[in-house]
């Protein structure tokens, strides 16, 4: 297993690199994969090491240097399609899988390889694709031509479709420990331990967001910003909150990312309240926090943590943005 890890150049998720090496070894690939869990865990990494294993032809595939592998690696290999969510609007933005993406998708497998001995679709963030699109794929999902192989990344297999989780082998990636997470870090990208230690506790065991976070100051420009604004908007008044919904709700993308942070935050408010101090994110600022956990009470830290989770709910159901994110701040504690 350790030998396997190392061909696959991959940090965590061992057990789900032991159970798709193990198909690709004794060439019991299934039609259809299912990698699922939250955002920059590691999913669209893994998919694409998949897809490698399958098409190196190397003894200890995947190699991770032959041809195949570098063009899978650049996203241009013949065989090898990637889809992702399609970027729309300029106020509001929103990401979708539509239709005619999946209908090409189907054209492209009907049609022999370039290369290889199979064709391979790598989908990521499937729960963007729209009704039609998802149904869409279903035939092509169960019986793939030519022994093709879909592999669908997804946060939540709870907002597919029933009917294609079904058809896939699922695998749920689970968040990496905290310390290991830090050790990657500081091993392999030469990060300050104090530092590493920070983006390891931020990232909830996301090692994709860790190293994200390292490469790109803006990630941690934002989070800072973000916590400033709801420590503000805690002691602001109706109005003030209003004016602050006005900017935040046009953005799906930043919006998701604020309710996310502000979730965090909340959380470990209200496990400092409950008397301990494990497994908090912010360690940054826990000054801040154990005053907050003082003021605003167990039961208030809850409730904030209630009604951020409604807000997402809501969101993913496509309720009006503004409505949704006006009723949340009126909901948050005066601290």
């Amino acid at each position: 297993m350790l030998e396997t890890q190392s061909n696959w150049a991959l940090e965590g998720h061992e057990w789900a690199v032991e159970s798709l090496s193990r198909d690709v070894r004794l060439a019991k690939l299934r039609n259809a994969y299912l990698l699922s869990g939250p955002a920059s865990i590691g999913k669209r990494l893994l998919a694409l090491t998949f897809a490698k294993a399958i098409l190196c032809q190397a003894e200890n595939a995947p190699c991770q240097n032959c041809r195949v592998c570098r063009l899978i690696e650049e996203g241009v290999h013949p065989d090898v399609t990637i889809i992702e969510p399609i970027i729309t609007g300029n106020v509001i933005k929103t990401a979708k899988i539509n239709i005619d993406m999946v209908r090409g998708l189907i054209y492209q497998f009907s049609l022999r390889p370039v290369e290889s001995e199979r064709r391979i679709a790598i989908i990521t963030d499937f729960e963007t694709a729209n009704d039609s699109a998802a149904n869409a794929l279903l035939k092509t999902l169960e019986e793939p031509p030519g022994g093709g192989v879909f592999i669908l990344t997804a946060a939540d297999e709870d907002l597919l479709l029933p009917t294609i989780i079904s058809r896939c082998e699922r695998l749920n990636l689970r968040p990496m420990p905290v310390r290991q997470v830090q050790q990657a870090l500081e091993n392999n990208f030469a990060c300050a331990p104090q530092t590493a230690e920070l983006l390891a506790h931020l990232s909830g065991g996301r090692l994709g967001w860790a190293i994200q976070a390292l490469q790109d100051s803006e990630i941690m420009a934002r989070r800072d910003q973000q916590l400033d604004d709801l420590l503000q908007l805690l002691k602001s008044n109706r109005v003030q909150r209003f004016a602050y919904a006005e900017g935040l709700y046009r953005d799906r993308e930043l919006l998701q990312e604020t309710l996310d942070r502000w979730l965090g935050f909340w959380r470990d408010i209200t496990l400092i309240a409950s008397g301990t101090q494990q497994s908090l994110l912010n360690i940054d600022r826990l000054e801040v926090l154990q005053t907050l956990a003082e003021s605003v009470g167990m039961e208030k830290s809850r409730d904030a943590i209630s009604a951020i989770q409604t807000a997402r709910e809501q969101l993913q159901r496509n309720a009006n943005a503004r409505l949704v994110v006006e009723v949340l701040l009126l909901d948050f504690p005066r601290a």
